[in-house]
Parts: structure tokens; C-alpha cells; sequence
């Protein structure tokens, strides 16, 4: 089960496993946008990235024991929820996200 911890002073999800998902709800998008997220994984596994559940692309994050830095570009319009959804034999931790 997935849980909110710390790293020194900085906040993270950590214990993320096959098929967990963490959401944010009302995130307004305008056009082209580039995610960045920034995670490690022991093992190997993906993010898949969704708005409103609609998957717009994936990260691969295998075997980076420290933190990664991995963007993305899609479109979305509107307010949306986004939601990442771990996929993978490994277990990871996501340090933050931005745009």
C-alpha cells in the first residue's frame, strides 16, 4: 500500500506497486503541455499518464535507485483530472510532478 513520506525535508509517495494510481483532480491545461515527474524505481516499471481517463503517453522508469527526471509532451484543454498508474515489477516512489 502506498504512503506519504519524507525524505529529509521533501515529501514523497513512496511503496508504489503494480497497478496503483494517484490522482489530482482540477488541473487546468491550455493546449501542448510537457509533465515532468520525477521518480525512481527498484525494479522496472512505467507511469501511464491519463487525463479525464484518457491515457495520453508513459515514462519508463527501470532500475534508477536515484531520482529521474522524465517529461512528456500531449495536448489537453480544460479543466481535468490527471492521474498517474504504475505499471511494473518493481516498486517506485514519485518525489513531485510539474508542468
Amino acid at each position: 500500500m502506498s504512503y506519504l513520506s519524507n525524505e529529509g525535508s521533501d515529501r514523497t509517495i513512496a511503496c508504489i506497486n503494480d497497478n496503483t494510481t494517484i490522482g489530482y483532480k482540477y488541473m487546468n491545461f491550455k493546449g501542448e503541455t510537457e509533465l515532468t515527474l520525477n521518480a525512481k524505481c527498484d525494479g522496472e516499471g512505467t507511469f501511464e499518464i491519463y487525463t479525464d481517463g484518457d491515457k495520453v503517453g508513459e515514462m519508463e522508469y527501470n532500475n534508477c535507485s536515484s531520482w529521474t527526471q522524465k517529461s512528456l509532451k500531449f495536448d489537453a484543454n480544460g479543466t481535468m483530472d490527471l492521474a498517474f498508474k504504475f505499471r511494473g515489477s518493481g516498486v517506485a516512489e514519485v518525489m513531485s510532478f510539474s508542468f
